[in-house]
């Protein structure tokens, strides 16, 4: 007979003892008994320490007590925190058996911003004893900014670009992360902002803070009560709240609750604590992120009391979120970017050729066009007006890694006109234009087209061969039938533009946030030669 039972106490139990016949077939657990609990270890009380936003240094009592039967030798605490520290017990101290120790936890502000670690006493002997520190130790910059300037929010990656003499390139990624700066005018509005603003340059410059991030807000939809690990928002998608990072329940300069985020759900935000105070439904809540301000900061003393400061902080590097869809697709194995420019601003083109001069100052100037063709630099500014757009146009970015990976795209212009009705399963093309074998020749940037049906419908096609009629225009052969089973009238095609096999022109690009919402982004594209195995 088999049974499972358990045995409670400590020392050794004569099996005469045992209240059952000892030829069981026994299996089962020791269980500690009182005595193992209570002694014969080394405890600190209490064994957490739960602090909640500090902004300024704190300080919490404790003790450890050596229940053990032998003294014991103190040697460190693993593992090291920057700004927490122990107080009252020091390497070397002697613990006598069952001697109380009082302790003294210090936490600083200037460590991590979101503290949860559990932290081993440790001694001569095997014996240790564990405590768990939560603190959210976070210096906020409450200034709020001017919204007539915007904020400027700029992603800085850092790529080698390696050119042939051909104009081929090889592009190396050097930074995994981007690093992130985050512009804007903050206005100390009274004596005492003015005051807040003084004492963060004088204490904090050479620190790190935690920036509220003001155009990622999302308000409460409901009532948030002390004591709530459950922040009901109108909506935290596309925001960058991320889990074991920092929020802030914010309705002024001081008027203010930071959190720690356990968890980002769509329309709710998990707190490591439940809030200090309460708050109404419409406060707005804004992830934190830890930034630095540079070395020189200027600050502009309107007045005794008001004060600007143009401030442009460095954010700390985080991984970027997964992409969001692209619903653009790719062409040809590269991603196809499909969004139109803002044509309230003009679209810049700037034509580059690599040109060697060759001048022996007697004669004529001789020039070598090494690469045969110009590489074009095209500047468009996008505007977007929602949370998700945004969010998806940063992943974008992030998928190409600054100069690093090249895509295609189109050159919004109206390149050619469709002259004659394309009839079915048809590849050849009647169109507009200059002599194509003449002056593009096949070249990249000049041998896709992206054809624009009125009704939305897209066509992708690469031009294989072209011929030009005696009035000038030119029969176009792609390298796929365009109309399938219907024809094509040159009135059915709203645009015919070339597309253009590109990188970011440079490692940066900026978003100019005009309100919390609103965003526009000017992005350069500079044409490089397709060619497998180049990224």
């Amino acid at each position: 007979m088999a049974r499972d039972i358990g045995v409670c106490g400590t020392g050794e139990i004569d099996r005469q003892d045992w209240p059952f016949d000892p030829r069981d077939d026994l299996s089962g657990v020791m269980l500690p008994g009182w005595a193992q609990v209570a002694f014969f270890r080394i405890a600190v009380f209490p064994n957490t320490f739960d602090v909640g936003s500090i902004v300024t240094t704190v300080e919490r009592s404790g003790s450890v007590y050596n229940t053990l039967p032998y003294s014991v030798t103190f040697q460190e605490v693993q593992p090291e925190i920057e700004g927490v520290r122990w107080e009252g017990i020091e390497r070397g101290d002697l613990l006598l058996p069952f001697e109380f120790r009082a302790v003294t936890l210090v936490i600083e502000p200037i460590g991590p911003p979101n503290i949860n670690e559990n932290q081993l006493f440790t001694f001569d002997t095997e014996d240790t004893a564990s405590v768990l520190v939560r603190a959210l130790a976070v210096t906020l910059f409450p200034l709020v900014p001017d919204w007539s300037g915007g904020i400027r929010e700029r992603l800085s990656y850092l790529t080698q670009v390696m050119r042939s003499r051909t104009g081929n390139e090889q592009r190396v990624q050097l930074r995994r992360y981007p690093r992130r700066r985050i512009e804007y005018r903050a206005v100390a509005r009274n004596a005492r902002e003015s005051s807040v603003m003084d004492g963060l340059l004088w204490g904090r410059q050479g620190s790190f803070l935690g920036v509220p991030q003001w155009f990622d807000s999302a308000r409460l939809s409901a009532p948030a009560s002390s004591g709530d690990t459950t922040l009901q928002v109108e909506s935290a998608e596309w925001r960058q709240f991320y889990p074991d990072g920092v929020g802030v329940v914010f309705r002024g300069p001081d008027d203010y609750e930071a959190f720690g985020v356990e968890e980002v759900q769509e329309d709710a935000i998990i707190t490591s604590d439940g809030l200090e105070f309460s708050w109404p439904a419409g406060t707005p809540v804004y992830p934190v992120r830890t930034c630095y301000f540079p070395d020189s900061q200027g600050v502009r003393q309107i007045t005794s009391a008001i004060e600007t400061i143009d401030v442009e902080f460095e954010a700390d590097e985080l991984p970027w979120p997964e992409p969001v869809d692209s619903t653009d697709g790719e062409y040809r194995g590269r991603p196809l970017l499909m969004r139109e420019p803002n044509r309230a601003q003009a679209v810049s083109a700037e034509y580059n050729r690599d040109l060697i001069e060759l001048d022996n100052r007697t004669g004529q100037i001789s020039r070598v066009d090494r690469a045969g063709r110009p590489f074009l630099v095209r500047t468009h500014e996008h505007v977007f007006s929602s949370k998700r757009d945004v969010w998806w146009f940063k992943a974008f970015v992030e998928s190409l890694k600054g100069r690093l990976k090249s895509l295609w795209v189109p050159t919004w212009q109206r390149d050619m006109a469709l002259l004659s009705s394309v009839p079915t399963n048809s590849a050849t093309i009647h169109v507009t234009g200059p002599g194509y074998s003449g002056l593009f020749d096949f070249q990249d940037g000049r041998r896709d087209l992206v054809i624009i049906h009125c009704d939305g419908t897209r066509w992708l096609r690469r031009i294989e061969s072209a011929s030009q009629r005696a009035d000038g225009t030119n029969d176009l052969v792609l390298d796929s039938d365009l109309s399938g089973t219907r024809v094509i009238a040159p009135e059915d095609v709203w645009k015919i533009m070339f597309l253009e096999h590109v990188r970011l022109s440079g490692d940066t690009v900026e978003f100019h946030w005009r309100t919390n919402e609103v965003a526009t982004v000017e992005v350069s594209f500079r044409t490089v030669i397709e060619e497998e195995g180049a990224e």
